[in-house]
């Protein structure tokens, strides 16, 4: 099956896009879902649904992190899931600030990873960072 928004090729247990991020419904119907990939829209403003603003909150420090995964706890939003367990992984990081300069030259480039982080949810795309991408502790 394909994504009706962005032809993306798609698992049949699959709640969302992991390309573009658009909502599948559940239903016999399965709004979303195509059995042709050409009969997809080109609308590329496709949002996602839900509370999509967590994945950018839980992204700002440890504070935000734990909003984030609180609020949620009950849709459980896969999209919003990938991008809190890219913001612990970042956070994590940021630890090893404390260790004289080592420390500080991973927590420059962990900040170049954290910008990247921040684009790719702004722009609500699932985009697995660098080096810790395939890294997963929230599934």
């Amino acid at each position: 099956m394909f994504c009706q928004y962005c032809g993306n090729e798609l698992k049949n247990d699959s709640k969302f896009c992991p390309s573009c991020g658009a909502k599948l419904s559940e239903e016999s119907g399965r709004t979303g879902y195509s059995d042709n990939r050409s009969n997809y829209s080109d609308n590329k403003s496709t949002s996602f649904q839900g509370n999509d603003s967590l994945a950018i909150v839980g992204y700002i420090t440890w504070i935000g992190f734990f909003i984030a995964l609180i609020m949620n706890r009950e849709e459980n939003n896969d999209f919003v899931n990938f991008h809190l367990n890219q913001a612990l992984l970042l956070n994590i990081g940021f630890l090893t600030s404390a260790i004289p300069v080592i420390g500080w030259i991973i927590s420059v480039i962990l900040f170049i990873f954290w910008v990247m982080a921040v684009v790719s949810a702004a722009q609500k795309k699932m985009t697995p960072l660098p080096i810790i991408g395939d890294i997963h502790i929230i599934n």
